[in-house]
């Protein structure tokens, strides 16, 4: 889970009781791969990770930490934004997001297409086969574009 990194992260540049804006990058990362565990935040910030960002942001507010400017404002940017709502970010093909899955799935539709097309002008002659391929890319890549949409909202839903 990406709290534990977070947290982790915290930890780590609150030791010299100073963060820097690199310490506040690693924190605030985004890296996330499908799947997998995010380096720090990734691209999901619920409740529990914004409550320990904003409570980091209030022990700089407190004093009882430093930051640097550059640090100090990518925080509380975050802050700011509050946590993400999971529904809108599901809706929105999670991680590979709705233009992800669009561009993926018209991308492999039409690959599955081509090949399609070859299929058949092959056997079936070439007045046949054009008016065979446009309906085989617009089916082809409308399909795999849900697919891919789909995907990403799964991905969305399970995303920590």
């Amino acid at each position: 889970m990406s709290l534990t990194a977070v947290f982790h992260n915290i930890v780590a540049a609150s030791k010299d009781s100073h963060l820097s804006a690199a310490e506040a990058d690693q924190i605030l990362s985004r890296e996330d791969g499908m799947f997998s565990d995010p380096e720090s935040l990734g691209t999901f910030v619920d409740e529990r990770e914004h409550h320990s960002l904003k409570a980091l942001a209030e022990r700089i507010d407190s004093g009882a930490l430093t930051a640097s400017p550059d640090a100090y404002e990518a925080l509380k940017s975050v802050v700011e934004a509050g946590p993400d709502s999971r529904a809108t970010y599901a809706l929105t093909g999670g991680q590979l997001g709705i233009h992800g899955a669009l561009s993926t799935g018209v991308g492999a539709g039409v690959t599955a297409g081509a090949v399609e097309y070859g299929l058949v002008s092959s056997y079936s002659g070439a007045a046949n086969a054009a008016r065979y391929a446009s309906m085989v890319f617009g089916v082809y890549g409308l399909g795999a574009a849900a697919v891919a949409y789909a995907a990403g909202a799964v991905h969305g839903l399970l995303d920590d």
